[in-house]
């Protein structure tokens, strides 16, 4: 992607246009990359839609995917192609609500789409959300991915993965939010004479020499700010608004986690040594419990299933979590 004068932000290129192939199929989410040097490192939802057709569910009949572009926050189109997806989802089943499942981001687009239904097209059409390993409130990852670069266990360069993942709106929307889930004491990038935390982004990529970096995690805060997030006064945490629909939380811990990056230079040229916390590898357990358990705390139908050693990428894979979202989804 490229900086576009004009919009103030990263777009594709003029003549360019990326989108999920077989919108409405699971086919696109098997593997991130179905070629044959990538397939055996992008894995993703292989392993859950077997288990599914093993029960009797059938792509395009009761199976249903709703592939987004990752680089992006959500796009109108994107949430208007998902409402007709699932009503047309629900008509095939004879009327019965419809369950979604997401992982990570995926999430973050799940919650989009239903804080922008009315409650009464929700009660219609929506039985559960199923939120697995959900990033509610960023990833210190995102940080790591914007200064160093960041390979996600892929077999690429960590600068090549950064010269990408600086132009993805997506990588902003998952900074740590200095709006919830995060206080101003909690320090996410040091080096020998600052401290930087999650209210001092524009400072940080300013001096890491970031072009572009400091609006773009502005519009990020700007699209959470849209979908009505309201909190106390002062230095109290914001919280996110109850999606009004039940949600099941998955998530994994016990998993060392990155949580400070602190850099020998504040030129930012070299790898940093990382303080590690808890989590699942690439998610924070604070980011994942937050908005489930404020949402349980205040009383609205939130289940939490918490698993033990399994990374973020194994809990969409683990038989245990199949189990669980089996037993979760609407019955027939």
């Amino acid at each position: 992607m490229h900086w576009d004068n004009e919009t103030q932000a990263f777009e594709d290129r003029k003549g360019v246009q990326i989108r999920s192939p077989d919108f409405g199929s699971v086919r696109a989410m098997d593997y991130l990359n179905p070629s044959l040097p990538m397939r055996p490192f992008t894995k993703y939802f292989h392993d859950l839609i077997a288990e599914l057709s093993r029960r009797g569910y059938r792509d395009g009949e009761d199976m249903f995917g709703a592939g987004y572009d990752w680089r992006k926050l959500p796009s109108p189109e994107w949430l208007a192609a998902t409402r007709r997806l699932v009503e047309a989802a629900a008509a095939r089943s004879g009327g019965r609500p419809v369950d979604l499942v997401a992982h990570s981001m995926g999430c973050l687009h799940a919650y989009s789409f239903l804080m922008g239904q009315t409650q009464r097209w929700k009660d219609r059409y929506i039985h559960n959300l199923i939120a697995v390993s959900p990033p509610w409130s960023g990833s210190v990852e995102a940080v790591l991915s914007i200064l160093t670069g960041n390979s996600l266990g892929l077999p690429v360069d960590p600068h090549w993965a950064r010269q990408l993942a600086v132009t993805f709106p997506g990588t902003y929307y998952l900074l740590p939010n200095p709006r919830f889930g995060w206080n101003s004491s909690q320090v996410l990038v040091k080096t020998p004479s600052k401290a930087y935390t999650a209210n001092d982004y524009r400072e940080l990529f300013a001096d890491a020499g970031i072009e572009h970096a400091a609006p773009m995690s502005v519009r990020a805060q700007a699209a959470w700010d849209s979908m009505n997030l309201h909190g106390a006064s002062g230095n109290q945490p914001l919280s996110l608004d109850y999606p009004g629909v039940p949600v099941s939380c998955i998530y994994s811990r016990g998993v060392t986690t990155a949580e400070t990056l602190s850099y020998a230079s504040g030129r930012f040229d070299g790898p940093p040594s990382i303080a590690l916390g808890d989590g699942d590898g690439t998610v924070n357990l604070q980011s994942l419990e937050y908005a489930c358990r404020a949402w349980q705390e205040a009383g609205h139908p939130v289940d939490i299933s918490i698993f033990d050693s399994l990374n973020h990428f194994q809990t969409i894979m683990s038989p245990v979590v199949f189990k669980k979202i089996g037993a979760t989804l609407c019955p027939d």
